[in-house]
């Protein structure tokens, strides 16, 4: 826990350095108060730090001098250490960070260390998370070893996905910390998203709050149980940081959509393009994120009066943040945007093919419509998973049902909505829910989305305070408890729902704002962490995080493909709800559970594994 607590503490100080360059930059005046101020800049940093870093693995393996150097060039640019002269950002970068520094109380800083410890104390446990043992980790040894690798997903197709968090986390992994870092970037996210709801929470305390708090409060409540119960954080999903970011880009939109901007409305260059920034960020990490970036980028050309100038500087923008993803798409297999078989370059001798792609595409939906196991049956369709499908994402199904409720109240209450910007929340959440059901409907990659209408129109009802926001007690349990199904502690829950709900309601303005957000805090949180709290296996490991285990019960095997020796384990049937014993976890590279293409050779006899993978020619 301490050496997360320290790779935490040092990664938020030169994040939010980087970040606070970009405020300055942009002038984003909009963002006023110092705490709001200093997180959004830890954000624009993380992304930033993270795209850097998928860049760098396109030269060069991504050890921990690269991961320095990186954080070090960052820094440097807003410093005017590159070129002193046109150092026009020194002027308010270094004196503001000064002062953020300097106004940081003891309380406040007892309040970091607390929320610093409980994340660490959660995710210090074992790395147990399937899709870590299946790519996750593999893909980060590839990074750290050899940096992107042509033709990498010809050896198996997961290990093309392109995603800036995996390049995140790559350069913690060396030495005695090998296979030990993998859960310190999820770490990272949960205690942002928990400081942020923290500081919301303490204004509506006092009674200080305005709507973007309580829409921080709500979002808060309902999205961070939902990756706590399924313990996204212990891993390096991309999952979390893909949450995280939408909740701070919808946030942003209502902060900056409600700020009286005086400045000219032919400027280009504006605290609008932030969620562009993080939009773009979010996407690098995974294709899930495709919508935050496409209502950030409406959201900017529409901001002030549309020209085609904005509209060429959001384009510009976003195809250069995420350009070094296309590149290693290209890169690892032939297809900019892996897994959609979308531009894939089949003539390119390690192209996993726009069949292959296709194939990996439908694997990741029908996973996701079957939640696998079991596998889709023969007379699957596209029409008869939803069955199946709402029987087991309860949770899901619940607040799509409760966004369309919303949707419609949001709808009826148009005149009286008088806070700036909710348009662009509601199209986020309903184009979000589309394309979740569409491509893979599944809660950890859809909570970014669902969670999106509901906390907005209960946001309007808690800060107008009006006895509606009752409704948020129902919201809140139901996307944070429907897990628990009929059992005791389900109908438990259910008592506690209706008891604060039916209180709420009859009371109505007459509720402190103390006592209705600390109902909704324990609803929220108390039956989520009491398994974490009680757990047989877990335990504080005070120093460093526990090594990633096999977990396999199935042995491996040495196997030769032409010029390739690699390890893969012995697929079996599957265990504990996992689909096979198909997961390489960390083991030594090369390991696969099964080759995308048996035809694959190294594409550089001389160089390895390192010099990658192509298919083999006929000739030979």
């Amino acid at each position: 826990m301490i050496f997360s607590i320290l790779i935490w503490t040092f990664l938020m100080f030169a994040c939010c350095f980087i970040g606070t360059a970009v405020l300055n930059l942009l002038r984003a005046d909009c963002f006023e108060r110092t705490g709001d101020r200093a997180l959004l800049a830890i954000w624009l940093g993380v992304v930033l730090v993270a795209i850097s870093l998928l860049a760098a693995s396109l030269w060069v393996p991504l050890s921990p001098g690269v991961g320095l150097l990186v954080i070090f060039i960052l820094c440097a640019i807003p410093a005017g250490i590159c070129r002193p002269q046109h150092a026009l950002l020194l002027k308010g970068t270094i004196p503001e960070f000064k002062k953020l520094s300097q106004s940081l109380s003891w309380q406040w800083v007892g309040i970091f260390f607390c929320c610093a410890f409980g994340t660490a104390a959660f995710t210090t446990q074992l790395v147990t998370a399937y899709d870590t043992g299946l790519y996750h980790f593999q893909v980060i040894q590839w990074l750290s070893q050899f940096g992107t690798v042509p033709g990498l997903a010809l050896l198996f197709y997961t290990f093309g996905y392109p995603s800036s968090w995996l390049a995140f986390a790559a350069p913690l992994n060396f030495g005695i910390l090998e296979a030990r870092t993998s859960a310190i970037p999820g770490g990272l996210i949960l205690l942002l998203l928990t400081l942020q709801l923290v500081l919301s929470c303490y204004r509506i305390f006092q009674n200080r709050q305005q709507f973007a708090d309580w829409f921080i409060a709500i979002a808060g409540c309902i999205c961070l149980p939902v990756i706590i119960w399924l313990r996204l954080p212990i891993s390096p999903s991309p999952d979390v940081p893909v949450v995280g970011l939408g909740i701070v880009i919808a946030w942003s939109i209502i902060i900056i959509a409600n700020h009286r901007d005086a400045t000219s409305p032919n400027k280009l260059f504006d605290a609008s393009l932030i969620p562009i920034i993080l939009g773009a960020g979010a996407l690098t990490m995974k294709l899930s994120a495709l919508v935050l970036l496409f209502i950030a980028f409406v959201f900017y050309i529409f901001k002030r009066s549309f020209s085609l100038k904005r509209f060429c500087v959001g384009s510009g923008l976003s195809l250069l943040l995420i350009s070094p993803m296309l590149v290693f798409g290209m890169i690892t297999s032939g297809c900019p945007l892996y897994p959609a078989s979308i531009g894939c370059f089949e003539f390119l001798p390690w192209s996993i093919g726009a069949e292959t792609a296709k194939e990996a595409t439908q694997r990741i939906q029908e996973c996701a419509r079957w939640t696998c196991p079991p596998l889709a049956p023969e007379n699957a369709n596209n029409w008869n998973w939803l069955g199946h499908w709402v029987n087991n994402q309860k949770q899901a199904t619940f607040l799509i049902i409760a966004s369309l409720i919303s949707t419609i109240a949001i709808l009826r209450s148009k005149p009286s909505i008088k806070i700036e910007g909710y348009f662009y929340i509601l199209v986020l959440g309903l184009l979000g829910i589309l394309f979740m059901m569409y491509g893979s409907p599944a809660i950890r990659l859809g909570i970014g989305y669902l969670y999106l209408i509901p906390t907005l129109i209960l946001a309007v009802y808690c800060h107008e305070n009006s006895r509606f926001k009752a409704f948020s007690v129902i919201v809140v349990s139901g996307a944070t408890n429907l897990w628990l199904g009929i059992s005791p502690t389900g109908f438990l829950a259910l008592a506690a729902t209706l008891s604060m709900f039916a209180f709420v309601w009859i009371n109505g303005r007459k509720i402190s704002n103390v006592l209705f957000l600390s109902l909704l805090l324990i609803l929220s949180f108390s039956i989520t962490l009491r398994p974490e709290l009680v757990a047989a296996g877990n335990s504080l490991n005070w120093v460093l995080p526990p090594a990633i285990k096999n977990l396999n019960q199935a042995e491996f095997y040495s196997r030769q493909v032409n010029d390739i020796k690699y390890i893969s384990p012995k697929t079996g049937e599957h265990l504990d709800a996992h689909l096979k014993e198909d997961r390489c976890w960390a083991k030594a590279l090369p390991c696969t559970p099964y080759l995308t293409h048996e035809d694959i050779q190294l594409r550089v006899l001389e160089k390895g594994i390192e010099g990658g993978f192509i298919r083999k020619r006929t000739s030979d």
